[in-house]
């Protein structure tokens, strides 16, 4: 019985071990699991931002900000874990089940996405500039002037007006480990460039073309009859 006992009590503390603290989290919250100086939160249901002294819940529609000498670590359902930078703005704008959606305004994050057998979770991380993607990997994700995605490990997909790594340009990229991709929005409109414009310019040659032969079959026209009255 006695052994019964300690088998027993060996079992449940290697549990206790490998379950990450992330799992602790509920389907549709996250949690500031750690803070260090100063950061402020602003609910879905408040407009003002409120001081975070220590742990606590995110819903969707919150929003973290650290400041300049605060970071913070925030646990998502499936283990997913971020390290938000300091003067950084974080929303959280989906949390249902393993589908996570949050937009980095700005700043700086660390995510963590583990791959795991039955289903990994999928991470979106949007920004001003590009969409960042992962369902398994180690990554940096930084917004500002331009979105910047740099893969630790694993793999993310970043997505944008314009998307460069190394000689690649597309609107969407894979980023392996141990490269880096930058989005940034050009400012450019598809609509006045390319061939649009090149129809513009073609048009009036075209319409001054017909308009000369039309014309030119008038004035045909009108000599032919002066022949024909003249006989």
């Amino acid at each position: 019985m006695r052994r019964l006992f300690v088998v027993s009590a060996l079992i449940a503390g290697l549990m206790s071990l490998s379950m990450p603290t992330a799992w602790a989290v509920g389907r549709d919250t996250a949690r500031v699991e750690g803070l260090r100086g100063t950061s402020s939160v602003r609910t879905s249901n408040s407009a003002s931002w409120q001081n975070l002294g220590g742990e606590l819940e995110l819903t969707v529609g919150s929003t973290l900000r650290t400041s300049q000498d605060s970071e913070a670590l925030v646990s998502l359902p499936g283990d997913v874990v971020l390290r938000v930078a300091p003067g950084s703005e974080l929303e959280v704008s989906r949390l249902d089940g393993r589908d996570l959606g949050l937009r980095l305004q700005a700043g700086r994050v660390f995510a963590s996405v583990p791959s795991q057998q039955g289903g990994s979770s999928r991470l979106e991380l949007q920004t001003p500039d590009g969409l960042a993607l992962s369902s398994g990997g180690e990554f940096t994700l930084e917004a500002g002037d331009k979105t910047s995605l740099r893969v630790i490990s694993g793999s993310a997909r970043l997505a944008g007006q314009t998307v460069t790594m190394g000689e690649a340009s597309a609107q969407a990229l894979e980023v392996p480990a141990g490269t880096e991709a930058v989005a940034q929005n050009d400012g450019n409109d598809p609509d006045e460039e390319g061939a649009a414009p090149s129809a513009k310019g073609t048009f009036p040659v075209f319409a001054i073309l017909g308009g000369l032969g039309l014309l030119g079959i008038i004035a045909l026209l009108i000599s032919d009859s002066s022949e024909v009255q003249s006989k």
